[in-house]
């Protein structure tokens, strides 16, 4: 099974200092059809003004990845020092039995980013891995497979890839998991007779796997779990 989510349809939080998109129920966003995907509990797309900041809140049992579109941002920690990550860089967040951090844009820029939510466990303290560059070829960003080879090792049975696919290139991709989702980051792709552009998604059941062709290039999110 394969469901299109265009980036039109998804859900949406409108404010003067933040613009976001949201792949599934988050905060003022609620529907029902979309409380997660596996162990994906939300995808949201943020633009956050120059010098807006989301206030410091709690997490828990969660797995988080920061990826920067856009300009730069802070994890801003109460008790610790901020983590700066900035374009095409990421950082890894394990809330575990519990986390408090914001997220600040000090710039004169508007930051655009991402994050990812995962479903993980909370039998271990928090952690907060310092921003990584994106890689320049298809790899994994992080995975709870010891098998895989990932910069960030993921407490929770998922994996999280990255694909980098040049003009008039297709890679075919292998799913190993029930669940997968696929969220188009820049560019244009072809899948499965869908066009599809940035902040576009596709939510996949039982599938065996997917051909990824780029008509410009393209970088796409590959969750698996």
């Amino acid at each position: 099974m394969i469901e299109y989510r265009p980036a039109s349809g998804l859900g949406r939080t409108d404010l003067a200092w933040l613009q976001a998109r949201h792949h599934f129920c988050f905060a003022g966003y609620q529907d029902v059809e979309r409380l997660e995907w596996g162990g994906t509990r939300y995808i949201n797309h943020d633009v956050l003004a120059a010098g807006a900041e989301l206030q410091p809140s709690f997490h828990f049992a969660t797995e988080m990845l920061v990826i920067v579109d856009e300009g730069e941002i802070r994890i801003t920690r109460p008790l610790d020092r901020d983590m700066v990550i900035g374009r095409n860089r990421f950082a890894y967040i394990a809330a575990g039995t519990g986390a408090e951090f914001g997220i600040a844009n000090r710039s004169p820029r508007p930051a655009s980013f991402t994050t990812v939510g995962l479903s993980s466990v909370a039998d271990e303290p928090a952690a907060f891995r310092e921003s990584l560059a994106l890689p320049a070829v298809p790899d994994w960003l992080a995975s709870g497979d010891d098998d895989d080879v990932a910069p960030v090792r993921l407490r929770t049975m998922a994996r999280v890839r990255w694909l980098d696919v040049v003009a008039g290139q297709a890679i075919d991709v292998h799913l190993a998991s029930e669940f997968a989702y696929l969220v188009v980051m820049a560019g244009k792709v072809v899948i499965g007779g869908h066009c599809m552009t940035s902040h576009d998604g596709l939510a996949m059941q039982n599938e065996a796997g997917l051909s990824v062709g780029a008509e410009a290039p393209a970088s796409v999110m590959l969750i698996e779990g």
